[in-house]
């Protein structure tokens, strides 16, 4: 039997589906780094970048009625830190590489085709 363990925080797309989906604006990209970035102020909860996401990245919060999703800790990288889960792996399998762009081809069977967003993560298959 194979068991793997796939992070599915946001990918941080270089195209995000969530971006374009959303009908007011609540969803940006940080030029400087890439981060998407959701603004719980102007979210309305109409699901449209849930949908769009084609790795499951955006989840309705059940108490706020709104969408949220891994926000790559932008308050630690404004100050010189690595994000949480990173700092907190205690495998190293989650390593952050500040100006990382592109994909490889290696990735896990049930994750959806890079070419639809061009999202900014690497996976390293066992050998």
């Amino acid at each position: 039997m194979k068991r793997e363990f796939i992070s599915l925080a946001c990918n941080h797309c270089d195209q995000p589906a969530c971006l374009k989906s959303c009908p007011v604006g609540a969803i940006t990209k940080r030029a400087a780094d890439g981060v998407v970035l959701f603004d719980q102020d102007k979210c309305i909860g109409c699901r449209y970048c849930v949908f769009a996401c084609p790795y499951g990245a955006p989840r309705i919060d059940t108490d706020t009625g709104k969408v949220s999703k891994c926000t790559m800790c932008v308050h630690r990288l404004d100050v010189g830190l690595r994000p949480a889960c990173e700092a907190t792996c205690l495998t190293g399998a989650i390593t952050f590489v500040p100006d990382f762009t592109g994909t490889t081809e290696a990735r896990p069977a049930d994750f959806n085709d890079p070419a639809l967003t061009k999202p900014n993560i690497k996976f390293v298959m066992p050998s």
